[in-house]
């Protein structure tokens, strides 16, 4: 097994092309963050690669619902902006995707 780190790239898209030109058609598995992972698949299919997905950093959990849950946090604060990154970053390849 080889283990490739890949950083220091302007963005999803470009790390996905260096990915793919070095996997090739050979197995690979992706460790990204869970609220990444449908960004991620969008970016690797036009490159004809399977790649295994590790979702990996969940930022929520299923529980039962609690009246703490509607007390204003830090912690709910940074979901919040995390979805609205996932959001914009979601958008932007859907229109890269559409309009090549």
């Amino acid at each position: 097994a080889k283990l490739l780190i890949k950083e220091g790239t302007n963005d999803s898209s470009d790390e996905i092309s260096i990915i793919a030109k070095v996997v090739k058609q050979e197995q690979f598995v992706v460790v990204s963050s869970a609220s990444h992972m449908l960004r991620l698949t969008q970016l690797f299919q036009p490159y004809n690669v399977n790649p295994q997905y590790a979702p990996a950093e969940y930022l929520s959990k299923h529980g039962t619902f609690s009246w703490t849950m509607l007390v204003p946090n830090a912690h709910a604060l940074k979901q919040s902006e995390r979805a609205i990154y996932e959001i914009m970053g979601n958008t932007w390849v859907w229109i890269l995707t559409r309009f090549k």
